[in-house]
Parts: C-alpha cells; structure tokens; sequence
C-alpha cells in the first residue's frame, strides 16, 4: 500500500507516514460497515449505551496524548486540545 506523508505545520517537518486508502479498500470498509449494521441494530440500547461510553472513557483517559498530536499536527496552542478531547467524548456520550 502507498503512504502518505501527515505533515505538521513546521517547512520540512512530518509526524508520520499514513496508509492511502484504495478505491478498493473503500469498497471493502462499505461492506463490512452493511455487514456489520444489523448486529449494531440489534444489540440492546443499554449495551450499545454501554459501548459509547466506554468509547468516550477511552478518549478522556488519553487527553493529554491527543492533545499533543494535536497541536503537533494542526499547529493549534497544546492547551486548547483538552476541551477538543472533552468535546469529542462528549459526542460519544450525547449518542449514548
């Protein structure tokens, strides 16, 4: 698979390479999301609560991880990341 390269905002400078998804690979993601649809629709709303919330605790747990990629990435001051990180999580959580 090609990579590309995920800049950040300094000349000359990366963070990582990251893989290019084909058209292929697109495809095949499409089809495991349908495969995977009726599963999600039939689990139980407590567990499926249960689940985003234990995505939002992930998210929180490596706020300060997060926010560092970031600021690394887009440039932005390392203390504006925690309340992205607590936004994101709360996203998670309102969908719970």
């Amino acid at each position: 698979h090609r990579r590309a390269a995920c800049a950040i905002p300094r000349p000359g400078a990366e963070l990582t390479r990251l893989p290019v998804a084909t058209d292929a690979d697109i495809a095949r993601a499409i089809d495991a999301a349908r495969r995977a649809f009726p599963g999600w629709a039939g689990t139980a709303p407590r567990k499926r609560a249960a689940i985003l919330h234990r995505a939002a605790a992930l998210v929180r747990a490596r706020t300060d991880e997060l926010s560092r990629l970031m600021a690394l990435e887009l440039g932005k001051p390392v203390a504006q990341g925690p309340a992205e990180v607590a936004r994101a999580a709360e996203l998670f959580e309102w969908h719970a």
